[in-house]
């Protein structure tokens, strides 16, 4: 007996083995699970053999070979089932459900996350129950059902545990990896945690040691200090290579390229890329394979090597094909079908895009449908096939406004189960107040009997006392209650409108950006059929002067905030805008954009755009000199109620004929516009080289 016991605790040993190593080392996961299978087999122990297959199934799920790991959960359902092993058959469920989410079969994947969602409900675990339904979210998101996923997410926030807190939870290295989960955490909150890991023992087991010195170091990137968060994945990486953790390595290289990333050294960030991805690729790590061509695509493509960015998508494109990540094929060809538009391969950027319109069409992905037509749009409108390129305008128009619809019922439906929330929340505690003030008159009623063996007149008086005590409390209650109920129910009725309004402004400010996308898009066809140079300029500028107006629109949809929009965010918006229009890249200018916090109205806004993007539009058309970097600062501060922005270039400046030239419609058009806002503007050579523009303007009160 003895040694049967002996025995199933070394079978829930090799299982906990195999569970913990499922993602470092697939060898080892797989080496441990099969010992707990064989001593299970032999001992009989169904419970200990459901886990070493479920164990198997997880190790194979984590490195992206689907079909192995469905295998060995069907061989571990039955045995959880048999067993009544709840908790383990709804996390079976769960996995089962990803796979078929992966690999975009959303019906079966709802059909499992389904049957996770009953068991779990069934053994009454709400913290399982909550990522259940948060999977169960995503899924619907994915396919554009916002309705319905709002409603699983919203239950999952009534478990009280959000996605962020499940995240939390079951991550405590704060990783970024999985939808930027982590920043939703606060920050005095990673500075609380961090200052409990820095007092780190040396003399800790080495493995404990480098987990908080990996967290340390994550926490610094999450607070933007890259300096020490480098210093810290460097310590990591020592002992990660001498314990030989390569899978953590692997992951500690990644995390250092991106910090070189952000200090702005392409160079670094691919080295350190390629060491994590030659330890993928040798030890089969598929799914962390394909996030590093992913990120070495990305810094190829922002250093203008295009032919290696479209390397490296292409290999994961071949990747995830094998996987069967129908998913991530759409993304994948949407990122290759926008390297092509910017390597100017109109062809291939038809090719993918195609590509990804008729996978996004079959799997009813509302969203990546819209993005591929856009592409679509774009790719035909330059190669001159204009029939095409309208047919996908309207598509793509069509696409983006059922989405919006969408979203705007989904954000009534979140206001109005918060609103509900409240409302409960108010006659709970309003129901504790009234049970208190009863428990205060039953108290005066029990000190009435105590005293009933006092003298007769003692009692008369108190009777009459406690008597008119309680009729006062009653009124008072009683009025106190219809007060509150009057009060209530204005207040209901005031902040449903006040949302309602804001929602109703927000798809406004929606509805008008998209009918300037529109108004641009169809001067940019007709552009295509005017043979004049000078008439092909005027339209150019024209669609950016309208395309200016429909970036303030949507950047005030997009915040949420519909009164104001903050100066330095939408001259960044305009000059990201115009750097596209006039094929450039990001390595090819230099852009500082030092201007202060300063918030314009909507009308201010609107004026103060249309100024930014002629400046923007002629630094340029007369600054920009091929084989020379472009250089531009954007200055902004308000002094009282006036504001004084500047804006220079390291061009040839303006020349000695400037003055008169201002006859251009652009300098007319400027000095009209300023004139509006009660401002006035300056132009001049800097004493540095280049020229500058100083728009000064009042701000409406």
């Amino acid at each position: 007996m003895k040694k049967d016991l002996d025995d199933t605790l070394r079978v829930r040993v090799y299982n906990s083995i195999s569970a913990y190593r499922h993602l470092s080392n697939f060898e080892m996961a797989m080496s441990y699970a099969e010992q707990a299978l064989q001593l299970s087999l032999k001992l009989a122990y169904e419970k200990g053999e459901a886990k070493a297959y479920q164990n198997k199934a997880i190790a194979y799920w984590a490195h992206g070979r689907y079909d192995s790991a469905l295998f060995y959960h069907a061989k571990a359902m039955s045995l959880f089932e048999r067993n009544n092993m709840e908790a383990e058959y709804g996390e079976a469920y769960n996995k089962i459900g990803l796979v078929y989410y992966y690999t975009a079969d959303y019906p079966r994947a709802i059909e499992y996350l389904n049957k996770s969602e009953q068991a779990f409900r069934k053994s009454k675990d709400t913290i399982n129950l909550s990522r259940i339904l948060n999977n169960m979210g995503l899924i619907f998101d994915s396919r554009g059902d916002y309705l319905q996923s709002e409603k699983y997410f919203v239950e999952a926030m009534k478990l009280d545990l959000s996605f962020r807190n499940i995240y939390e939870q079951s991550n405590k290295r704060y990783d970024q990896e999985h939808g930027g989960e982590a920043g939703f955490v606060k920050r005095r909150l990673l500075q609380k945690r961090l200052n409990e890991l820095k007092t780190v023992d040396q003399g800790q087991p080495t493995l404990t040691l480098v987990s908080k010195l990996f967290e340390i170091a994550n926490l610094y990137d999450l607070l933007k200090e890259n300096e020490k968060a480098r210093e810290y994945f460097l310590k990591s990486e020592i002992i990660y290579k001498e314990l030989g953790e390569f899978l953590l390595l692997a992951d500690c290289y990644r995390k250092l390229a991106k910090v070189a990333a952000d200090f702005g050294n392409s160079d670094e960030a691919r080295g350190y890329f390629l060491k994590s991805h030659e330890i993928y690729l040798e030890n089969g790590y598929l799914i962390q394979l394909d996030y590093t061509f992913s990120d070495l695509a990305k810094i190829a493509r922002s250093s203008g090597e295009f032919d290696k960015a479209i390397e490296y998508l292409n290999a994961s494109v071949k990747l995830n094909d094998s996987l069967g990540h129908r998913l991530s094929l759409i993304r994948l060809n949407i990122e290759l079908s926008s390297i092509y538009l910017d390597a100017n391969n109109e062809a291939m950027a038809i090719e993918k895009a195609n590509d990804a319109y008729e996978l996004a069409s079959q799997l009813e992905i509302k969203k990546l449908k819209r993005d591929a037509a856009q592409l679509l749009f774009e790719a035909h409108s330059r190669s001159g096939q204009f029939e095409k390129a309208l047919f996908f305008l309207e598509e793509s128009t069509r696409l983006n406004q059922i989405i919006n619809d969408a979203l705007a019922h989904r954000e009534i439906a979140k206001l109005q189960i918060e609103y509900e929330t409240e409302e409960k929340q108010k006659e709970i505690d309003q129901l504790n107040r009234i049970s208190s003030l009863d428990a205060s008159v039953l108290g005066l009623q029990r000190q009435v009997i105590t005293l009933l063996s006092g003298g007769l007149l003692t009692i008369l008086i108190l009777l009459v006392f406690v008597s008119n005590r309680l009729g006062r409390i009653r009124s008072l209650k009683s009025s106190v209650e219809e007060q509150k109920n009057q009060i209530g129910e204005q207040n209901k009725r005031l902040e449903k409108r006040a949302r309602e309004r804001e929602i109703l402004i927000g798809e406004i400010h929606h509805r008008v950006k998209n009918n300037l996308q529109i108004i641009s898009s169809l001067l940019r066809l007709q552009q295509r059929d005017i043979e004049d140079e000078n008439a092909r300029k005027a339209i150019f500028e024209g669609q950016n002067r309208v395309q200016s107006m429909s970036l303030l629109h949507q950047r005030l949809y997009q915040q949420g905030n519909h009164e104001s929009v903050e100066l330095k965010q939408y001259a960044e918006d305009i000059f990201n805008h115009l750097l596209k229009v006039h094929h450039l890249a990001k390595t090819q200018v230099d852009q500082v954009n030092s201007c202060n916090e300063i918030d314009l109205d909507v009308d201010t806004a609107v004026t103060f755009g249309l100024i930014v993007n002629e400046v923007f539009s002629n630094i340029f058309k007369h600054a920009y000199q091929p084989g020379k970097k472009l250089a531009v600062k954007c200055e902004g501060s308000r002094v009282g109620n006036e504001v004084l922005v500047k804006i220079s270039d390291n061009g040839p400046g303006f020349g000695k004929g400037f003055e008169k030239t201002r006859g251009h419609f652009g300098l007319n058009l400027m000095s009209m516009l300023v004139s509006e806002l009660d401002g006035s503007v300056d132009f001049s050579n800097s004493v540095k080289g280049g020229a500058e523009v100083a728009v000064r303007f009042k701000l409406i009160q």
